[in-house]
């Protein structure tokens, strides 16, 4: 349990968590996929998103202190990777491929089985990830003041 984070047994609190302060995964949630059974490939995101969590302070995603550093330090033991935030629901676009985040991959992909395992098989693609959302169109009224 990360004693950083708890301020002690709590009966409630504890029944929603599993040995690795992890939530339950018998909800029937699936979380999403970055390899596709259809197509047999692992899809990587070709670059960084534009609020990826690894980029430069004040382009990036904030997690708060010291949680990137624990969420990357817990997909590496369990030798697992970080999934792009903006390639599935409810921040990608409807129906698209999940992807590995490029971040993640840039800073720890070698150290990661089944990344090292899809290049050599040749069967990591890369995929762009989505653009940034679109600014709504100014109104002629806010133009002209």
């Amino acid at each position: 349990m990360n004693t950083q984070n708890s301020a002690g047994s709590n009966p409630w609190t504890d029944s929603l968590l599993d040995a690795d302060d992890l939530e339950p995964e018998g909800d029937g949630y699936q979380p999403p996929s970055a390899y596709n059974e259809t197509t047999g490939k692992l899809y990587l995101a070709s670059d960084q998103c534009h609020d990826c969590v690894f980029a430069k302070a004040g382009r990036c995603l904030d997690l708060g202190p010291g949680r990137l550093k624990e969420l990357a330090g817990d997909l590496r033991r369990r030798d697992d990777f970080l999934l792009c935030h903006n390639t599935y629901a409810p921040l990608g676009p409807p129906g698209a491929q999940p992807a590995i985040c490029r971040g993640y991959f840039d800073a720890y992909g070698v150290e990661i089985t089944a990344i090292r395992m899809a290049k050599i098989l040749g069967l990591l693609v890369e995929i762009d990830p989505p653009a940034a959302p679109q600014q709504p169109p100014r109104s002629t009224k806010d133009k002209d003041q």
